[in-house]
């Protein structure tokens, strides 16, 4: 079978079902400006059988000290009846009764440093599990993480995004949840992410996507930017359309309706600007629901660079009942807040 990254797999006679592992490290940032890692391993089903009795174990080098994620971010995931998940020591450990052919789940910890360590080694995280009545064990790729970067930093999210992508934003300092960086970025064109996950790309060309918010109270950013030379032109708002479309993959686990958008023109900081207004709607069904999506399509002449950002926001919470019950004022609420943010932007 074909493992994602690397892999071992053994049966009790036959061949593996099929599992692809992708171990994902997110920086997020406290309020007060320290950072940590949110650790995700996400698993998907790709066999033509349901696994049962899937249990996903992973250990944490010294160097990094796990403890429980927010009990809110597994309403992402539609976590079945006999879930559970735990720590002891250095391990932590996911179980779950079943996971469907094509269904994805997820192990999510929070990482602390201690100290400040530079490189760490993770090693594969291990799955046990039935299919078919027979018993299989796969390990996930092993990873080396240069940490040296994250751990001796010092500064909020403002900062490191001014510093590693050139763009001048201000995040409030808010009491709830931290803002991190997200996979959003890379789920937009239908990948998953292995490794760290933060800013891809640099001051000239590059793109990052961070969230805040658990279901309900969710705020997405999604900011790209490359040079003039190699954009397209957004002179028009049949051109503005084709760059947002051209963001989001066929692929992509959810749409958004540009035709039906509302174009206009508009400025942000010192910059013309195009936006487009719309909703987005979840394909999983029962999942996320839909809720506002807006762009910014912005022609930086002075640095000659082209800049694209998408503000989102789910406001319904998760699940069938939530998800399909309309949320106007609070996704009212949560696009305010995410507008002030882009009105801040500045190239620097």
């Amino acid at each position: 079978m074909a493992l994602v990254g690397a892999g071992q797999a053994a049966a009790q006679g036959g061949a593996p079902a099929g599992l692809n592992i992708y171990p994902s490290f997110h920086l997020k940032f406290e309020n007060k400006g320290r950072n940590y890692l949110l650790a995700s391993t996400v698993i998907v089903n790709v066999s033509d059988m349901t696994v049962r009795n899937l249990t996903v174990s992973q250990k944490y080098p010294d160097g990094l000290v796990p403890e429980a994620a927010p009990e809110s971010i597994h309403e992402y995931f539609a976590r079945p009846e006999g879930f559970r998940d735990s720590i002891d020591g250095q391990t932590y450990t996911m179980s779950t009764p079943i996971l469907r052919k094509g269904e994805i789940t997820s192990a999510v910890v929070v990482l602390r440093y201690d100290g400040r360590p530079s490189d760490v080694d993770i090693p594969p995280a291990h799955a046990d599990y039935t299919a078919a009545g027979k018993n299989y064990s796969e390990d996930g790729p092993p990873l080396k993480l240069q940490l040296g970067k994250y751990s001796k930093y010092s500064g909020n999210l403002s900062d490191f995004i001014k510093r590693y992508a050139g763009i001048f934003m201000t995040f409030p300092t808010l009491s709830g949840p931290d803002w991190g960086f997200s996979s959003f970025a890379s789920r937009v064109r239908a990948k998953t992410p292995i490794g760290m996950v933060e800013i891809d790309g640099n001051a000239d060309e590059g793109r990052f996507s961070i969230v805040r918010g658990a279901p309900g109270e969710t705020r997405f950013m999604l900011v790209s930017w490359k040079p003039q030379s190699r954009a397209k032109p957004a002179t028009t708002e049949a051109e503005v359309r084709q760059i947002v479309d051209r963001q989001i993959f066929a692929s992509s686990d959810f749409v958004i309706d540009s035709k039906d958008a509302k174009i206009e023109k508009t400025r942000v900081g010192r910059n013309d600007a195009w936006t487009l207004t719309s909703r987005w709607k979840d394909r999983i069904v029962d999942r996320l629901g839909e809720g506002p999506v807006k762009w910014y399509v912005i022609d930086d002449h002075s640095n000659s660079r082209q800049y694209v950002i998408m503000i989102a926001a789910q406001g319904r919470g998760a699940g069938p009942e939530k998800s399909a019950t309309p949320a106007p004022d609070k996704e009212a609420e949560l696009m305010k807040e995410l507008e002030k943010i882009v009105s801040t932007f500045r190239p620097v």
